[in-house]
């Protein structure tokens, strides 16, 4: 059975990721059920899930389709009063910037965000880094 459009960028960001090499060791996999609580992390870990898709017309013969994906970055952080994440957001930015004008399937990239930051409470309470970029990408069909 063929995949959705969306299913099919998925899978091209999880090899485009994999295929990086950035500040931090991770691993990436798409996953379709997120459970960010189910283990105990022991390293940084990069999940890509679908979100969303929206149509709209583009011509009288054509649709614009965007597609919205989430990129979730779980590391694990040193027990502090105020620990040091410094290296956590600086790997969330380059992984943020690897994304930047890449086209995926047959979908170009338009944009990346990423709010808040990171996950205070997650932080506070697992001594986990995690953040959420959410990114959008635009097919012409």
């Amino acid at each position: 059975m063929p995949d959705s459009d969306l299913v099919q960028i998925c899978d091209a960001l999880v090899t485009h990721l994999a295929a990086q090499s950035l500040s931090k060791t991770f691993t990436v996999e798409k996953d379709y059920l997120p459970d960010f609580e189910r283990e105990q992390l022991q390293s940084t870990q990069v999940s890509v899930y679908p979100q969303s898709t929206s149509i709209a017309f583009a011509s009288r013969t054509t649709d614009q389709l965007v597609y919205t994906v989430n990129v979730v970055i779980r590391s694990p952080v040193a027990a502090s009063a105020n620990p040091d994440i410094g290296g956590e957001l600086y790997f969330a930015q380059e992984l943020r910037d690897s994304l930047e004008r890449v086209n995926l399937s047959s979908a170009s990239f338009t944009g990346a965000q990423t709010e808040p930051a990171y996950d205070l409470e997650t932080l506070n309470e697992r001594n986990e880094f995690l953040t959420v970029i959410t990114a959008t990408y635009l097919q012409i069909k």
